[in-house]
C-alpha cells in the first residue's frame, strides 16, 4: 500500500466532513484550510453544540476566538505572531475551532483569514438565554 503524504494524513473519524478529500497544508504557515471551507453541522443541534462547547473548553482556543472575533477576517500569520505557540500547534487548535463550527477560513492567496461564524455566534446566544 502506497504511503500518503503527511498533508493527508488526518485521522477522519474526528473529522468526517473532510472524508474523501484531500487535505491542502498552506505553504505559509501550515495550517490545514480545507476543513474550514466545509459546511459545519447545523449549530442548533445538541451533537453540534458540543463540538462547540468541546472546543471551546480549552484556553488557548477561547483567546484565539476573542482575538478572531476582534479582528474579523484576521490572517493566521497575525494570530501566529499574538500567541506564545509553535506553528503545528496554532494549525490543531484553528483545525478544531473550524471543525467545530466556531470559526470559518478562508483562502486569500497563499494565506488563510479567519473570522467568527455567526450561526455559532448566534447559536451560543440562545443557548445563555435558555439558561436565564
Amino acid at each position: 500500500m502506497p504511503m500518503e503524504k503527511p498533508s493527508a494524513m488526518v485521522d477522519q473519524s474526528k473529522f468526517p466532513l473532510a472524508w474523501g478529500s484531500e487535505l491542502e497544508v498552506c505553504p505559509a504557515v501550515g495550517l490545514v484550510h480545507e476543513l474550514c471551507q466545509v459546511q459545519a453541522p447545523s449549530p442548533c443541534s445538541t451533537e453540534s453544540m458540543a463540538a462547540l462547547f468541546k472546543a471551546l473548553g480549552d484556553e488557548r482556543r477561547l483567546q484565539i476566538v476573542r482575538m478572531v472575533a476582534a479582528r474579523p477576517d484576521i490572517c493566521a500569520c497575525h494570530l501566529l505572531e499574538a500567541f506564545d505557540m509553535s506553528q503545528p500547534t496554532l494549525s490543531h487548535h484553528m483545525k478544531l475551532l473550524c471543525a467545530s463550527g466556531a470559526l470559518v477560513g478562508r483562502k486569500q492567496g497563499k494565506w488563510m483569514h479567519y473570522s467568527v461564524n455567526p450561526q455559532a455566534a448566534d447559536a451560543l446566544r440562545s443557548f445563555a438565554k435558555e439558561l436565564l
